[in-house]
């Protein structure tokens, strides 16, 4: 029996997590476009990052993607081992591509408490 669970979370961890991915990738990539003087401070410590140590935030932003990818992986895998359909399915492995732990956290809360009831 295949069970259909996803929850959804919430929209606001769209914006802090892949905003967040965005702007790695914007330093790490295209440093040029970003608008340092909007920042104040923070945008200070991010263009001396990004002049300074240019390849530890093209090795953070590619550790970042691996680890969301694996992420997503371990998410199917879990989906799999609980019975989880083919469509929920997908929507946890895109929810935790794109959001990393928040999404995995909540679906290894739910194979906790299926487990504790079996």
């Amino acid at each position: 029996m295949t069970d259909n669970f996803f929850q959804a979370a919430n929209p606001l961890w769209y914006i802090a997590c892949d905003g967040g991915l965005l702007k790695l990738a914007i330093l790490a990539f295209w440093p040029h476009l970003m608008p340092y003087e909007y920042f104040g401070v923070w945008g200070q410590f991010t263009k001396n990052l990004a002049n300074n140590h240019h390849y530890l935030l093209v090795f953070i932003f590619w550790i970042a993607i691996f680890l969301h990818i694996f992420e997503a992986i371990l998410a199917l895998r879990i989906c799999k081992k609980i019975h989880i359909d083919c469509t929920n399915t997908c929507r946890w492995f895109m929810q935790t591509l794109l959001l990393g732990y928040v999404s995995l956290g909540k679906l290894r809360q739910y194979a906790a408490k299926k487990r504790r009831q079996s």
